[in-house]
């Protein structure tokens, strides 16, 4: 059985990104449906750093834990083939006895020129968070939420979702590069 990595070891996925959801301005800025999505964890956050993202959300909301986000040194970056990584900030993984694996990013997102110009409900959540579930040798599949609502859950130490209004972009056939 392979051992999850550890800390200083790098990690890199390709996964098959569906998009369904939908433009708030279509005609302007029409959303791709599908393509594929690079994700490089470079090194896992320490669960001081997620205490501290915890407690920020839980004692000044949102604005609070984009600071201490964006204050986190980077852990690794995500892209698409043809496009400059962006920054991620966080990055924890749980590992199952069996081998499985359940991976959590967060970070802050680019916010788009028609998002604040238009002024749409998205320019309010200013993040993007990615869960994976991978067996033991790292393929499987996952999500992608861009622009949604999070809330803490400090009795898990733990920052998810909190509605899934907008369909996430799903993550299908992760699988390691090698």
């Amino acid at each position: 059985m392979k051992e999850a990595r550890s800390e200083g070891q790098g990690e890199r996925f390709t996964a098959y990104a569906v998009d369904l959801g939908v433009t708030p301005v279509p005609s302007v800025h029409p959303r791709h449906r599908t393509g594929i999505v690079k994700i490089a964890i470079d090194r896992w956050s320490t669960p001081d750093e997620r205490d501290k993202l915890v407690a920020a959300l839980q004692q000044g909301g949102e604005q609070a834990l984009l600071a201490a986000l964006q204050k986190n040194p980077t852990v690794g970056t995500i892209r698409t083939p043809d496009s400059l990584g962006w920054y991620l900030h966080y990055a924890h993984q749980v590992v199952q006895p069996d081998g499985r694996r359940h991976i959590f990013v967060a970070t802050d997102r680019p916010i788009r020129f028609w998002e604040e110009f238009y002024q749409t409900r998205s320019a309010q959540y200013p993040f993007m968070l990615i869960e994976l579930d991978l067996d033991k040798d790292g393929h499987g599949e996952g999500r992608l939420s861009y622009a949604t609502k999070v809330m803490a859950r400090p009795e898990d130490r733990r920052i998810e979702i909190e509605t899934y209004a907008s369909e996430p972009v799903l993550l299908e056939d992760v699988r390691p590069e090698r």
